[in-house]
């Protein structure tokens, strides 16, 4: 959305590319924000932002690796939780890429830009 809107600058369609774009970029952008600490520069950036769920599962993960004991019925409740937070996050942008980048990409069309691409996610 970026690149379009760059793409678009002193044309006399630019300030609506720009104008989806930024609000496209938003919407993903949260998604990006609940999986991912997006702040995050150095280890001790979690001290001043909330621990997001990629960070949860690193965590778990170690947990797990950890030690001589196996893994416990919480551990496999926490990653099911977790498992049920990240799928609703990757429904809500699948979503997004549906119906908010699709009406984006018409609007590419009608002005005479290249589409903004999305691979196929193998994610279920």
């Amino acid at each position: 959305a970026d690149e379009r809107a760059k793409q678009a600058e002193g044309k006399a369609f630019a300030e609506k590319v720009s104008t989806a774009g930024k609000a496209l970029r938003a919407k993903f952008e949260a998604v990006r924000a609940e999986i991912y600490e997006v702040y995050t520069k150095a280890d001790q950036a979690t001290l001043n932002y909330p621990v997001k769920l990629y960070q949860m599962f690193l965590t778990l993960n170690m947990q797990v690796q950890e030690g001589d004991q196996g893994v416990t019925q919480q551990h496999g409740e926490i990653f099911g939780d977790l498992s049920a937070k990240l799928g609703t996050q990757l429904q809500l942008m699948r979503r997004l890429e549906s119906t908010e980048l699709a009406e984006f990409n018409k609007l590419m069309k009608e002005v005479g830009l290249p589409d903004v691409f999305v691979s196929p996610n193998p994610v279920p």
